[in-house]
């Protein structure tokens, strides 16, 4: 998120940021508008506000809400931290002079819900990113189906989360590519055809979500087959000692 907002500042865009955990008031000189919780408060207005001056709209987000089950208690509260955003937040956007051209969201879950309802209850469209945990974690976000059917635009790190989108939104949403990685490519020496042992490296937080426990069974079952390689992952984490306990049971050690 941060590259991304750097990149376009460096464009004739104007941005105007929002930050939905809270964080600091400024990004590099840019300002960033947080949410404290306590405004939640006036949901007592805006609710009865917003079901009478778009009963639509607040119908169709309550028909998303029980379409499917909710995947869990986070998601529930990503979710309605998200509408709770937008409902206290929509006259703003319709209240400025010059409204905003589209609507981002970086995630697809509490600032993709935020960014759905702002659009439905403001007709700006919207556009949002989904990854991992938004895809594939307990079956992916709780309004993901409608946040695919209704955005302009999806946009995700890899054709293989492309795929996944796909699926989901049996091929109605628009959904593009746009891979994340180094602004400069590094130069390499010329690789060899082969290496023996085959040399693996893994680099990430040692946490449930990047799937380390398969990652060793893997490995495992490269052994079983004979196959020669060298394994190294480097990270820290709450599965750390876990994991050493099952690569030693494995006689991976």
């Amino acid at each position: 998120m941060q590259r991304e907002i750097r990149v376009l500042k460096s464009l004739p865009v104007e941005l105007i940021l929002y930050s939905m955990w809270g964080g600091e008031n400024s990004f590099e000189g840019a300002v960033v508008h947080t949410f404290p919780k306590w405004k939640v408060i006036a949901l007592v207005w805006w609710i009865p506000y917003w079901c009478i001056r778009r009963p639509v709209q607040i119908g169709r987000l309550l028909k998303n809400l029980v379409s499917r089950a909710v995947p869990s208690n986070l998601d529930l509260g990503m979710t309605l931290i998200g509408i709770a955003f937008a409902l206290c937040h929509a006259r703003r956007f319709t209240r400025d002079q010059v409204p905003p051209d589209i609507i981002h969201a970086t995630w697809a879950n509490m600032p993709g819900t935020a960014a759905q309802l702002l659009s439905a209850l403001t007709g700006i469209p919207f556009s949002f990113q989904a990854n991992a945990h938004d895809i594939f974690r307990h079956g992916g976000d709780w309004l993901l189906p409608s946040k695919l059917s209704e955005a302009s635009v999806v946009i995700t790190g890899t054709d293989y989360a492309r795929h996944a989108l796909e699926e989901i939104s049996d091929g109605n949403a628009k959904i593009v590519t746009i891979r994340r990685g180094l602004d400069v490519i590094p130069s390499f020496r010329e690789a060899r055809d082969c290496f023996d042992p085959l040399r693996l490296l893994s680099v990430g937080r040692l946490i449930e979500k990047k799937g380390y426990d398969d990652q060793v069974e893997i490995y495992a079952a490269l052994k079983d087959a004979g196959v020669s390689f060298e394994a190294r992952i480097i990270g820290e984490g709450p599965l750390r000692s876990r994991l050493e306990n099952r690569i030693s049971e494995l006689g991976l050690g």
